[in-house]
């Protein structure tokens, strides 16, 4: 759905909220939906990060990226709700107004703890692509070949030629 499409259904002057009220709800349902999937995903990738299975997080990075497209998406038609958050919420009256705001304070907290477990995430790659490094230099053949390579490669001239231009 495009982002504009719900745009439209927020009046300016809120008043009565049956209008919009389900436009929202679903909107911040499938959000809820969203992050909740990314959620579990973030458990796997940890795991599989863990045990070096870098087939596996690619496979899960793939499956990740379209929910966090169809996220981006839903964010950008609940912003007009969110830049009016206040009024929405009064408009709803007490009971689904407060429902809203324990929504949006959830899904702010699920959206925290995903940011939280990817740079975590993060810094584990970076500490085992590190350690692999520094494994491969320590090891006496690694040096060896990379020194051959090297010398060889500057010593060796055009091996073939094109005689037939």
């Amino acid at each position: 759905m495009a982002a504009n499409q719900h745009a439209g259904s927020l009046p300016r002057a809120l008043g009565d909220a049956a209008g919009w009220r389900p436009a929202l709800f679903r909107l911040l349902g499938e959000q809820r939906i969203r992050l909740e999937r990314l959620e579990r995903l973030a458990e796997r990738q940890a795991a599989l990060i863990e045990r070096g299975d870098t087939d596996g997080l690619l496979a899960l990075l793939a499956e990740r990226q379209p929910l966090v497209d169809e996220l981006a998406g839903l964010t950008e038609e609940v912003q007009p709700y969110r830049e009016a958050w206040a009024e929405v919420a009064r408009a709803l009256g007490p009971v689904d107004g407060e429902r809203a705001m324990r929504e949006a304070e959830w899904m702010e907290s699920a959206a925290a703890r995903l940011a939280e477990r990817d740079r975590r995430d993060a810094a584990m790659l970076e500490a085992r692509r590190d350690a692999l490094a520094q494994e491969i230099s320590a090891m006496p053949s690694a040096r060896g070949a990379v020194a051959a390579y090297s010398r060889g490669a500057s010593a060796i001239g055009a091996r073939f030629q094109d005689r037939e231009g």
